[in-house]
């Protein structure tokens, strides 16, 4: 009996590497966007963790308070730049998973065929392995009646 060999293995195992690959991307782009999440995060601890200064000193120091106040915005723009990069490393991890998603059911494809193609194999051997004990089975009772006709011609005469 020959071994079974799906004619397409060699594509099957490209599209498997292709899954692989597709998944390290995934696992990249999410690193990325976990980097800038730690980076949002921390940012936030930091202005919440902040003395905010009320002016209960007595005298109000103007220019200390337009130099905070600018300082204040600066944070904020920069809070946005990162809500910005957090949003494009989002879309790239859902762009790197819908990637993913299609070479796993190219890959899927591949192997349902090949499962299928393996099975009628299974068949077919299956029936080649009848039809071949058939003819044995045949050959041995043409055998056996030729033997036992012998055995009666001798015994006749």
């Amino acid at each position: 009996m020959a071994a079974f060999r799906f004619r397409l293995e060699k594509v099957l195992r490209y599209r498997r590497r292709v899954v692989d690959q597709r998944s390290r991307q995934v696992a990249a782009a999410e690193m990325v966007l976990a980097a800038v999440d730690n980076r949002i995060a921390a940012l936030r601890r930091y202005l919440d963790e902040l003395p905010v200064p009320d002016g209960s000193g007595g005298t109000i120091d103007v220019r200390a308070r337009l130099e905070l106040a600018a300082w204040y915005n600066r944070q904020e723009r920069a809070l946005e730049q990162l809500g910005a990069e957090r949003q494009a490393a989002a879309d790239e991890v859902a762009d790197r998973r819908q990637d993913l998603s299609a070479a796993f059911q190219d890959r899927e494809v591949l192997e349902r065929l090949r499962q299928r193609k393996r099975e009628e194999w299974v068949a077919e051997e299956g029936r080649r392995e009848r039809l071949e004990l058939d003819e044995i089975g045949q050959q041995r009772s043409v055998r056996t009646r030729t033997a036992i006709a012998a055995t009666s011609a001798q015994v006749a005469s």
